[in-house]
């Protein structure tokens, strides 16, 4: 109801211009100030839990989108590692290789020193003996 309606039947039920424009006045405020009529509540309601259905049906699609992103990166880098690993591990056969092959030329190379020195020990024996003879 309009505050000029309000007016027109306040004039029409006896009240002189000035008390029914001060009261049309007054109930005008009011109905601008009004508490929430359970109806607006109503609306109200309907329209969060719309709203609250798009956020969770949008959420639940970052989400998803954000969980398939992050399978993707761990299975790119789980194949990154693994191939360093395979690396890795051949450079150390590799080195594991050289270095049997290094002992072994050292284990020769010593061999061979010792087997000299020996004969020349026993070059040597031999010839003291003869001269002391």
């Amino acid at each position: 109801m309009d505050t000029l309606e309000i007016f027109e039947k306040l004039k029409s039920a006896k009240f002189n211009e000035t008390q029914a424009r001060a009261l049309a006045s007054v109930f005008g405020l009011f109905a601008q100030n009004e508490p929430a009529t359970k109806r607006d509540l109503s609306e109200t309601e309907l329209r969060l839990q719309k709203e609250i259905k798009e956020v969770d049906a949008r959420l639940t699609k970052e989400m998803k989108d954000m969980d398939a992103r992050l399978t993707k990166e761990m299975k790119d880098m789980d194949a990154r590692l693994t191939k360093e690993i395979k690396e890795v591990d051949f450079r150390i056969k590799e080195l594991e290789v050289k270095l049997t092959q290094l002992i072994l030329s050292s284990k020769s190379d010593s061999l061979k020193w010792v087997i000299g020195a020996m004969f020349i020990n026993t070059g040597l024996i031999v010839s003291l003996l003869k001269i002391l003879d």
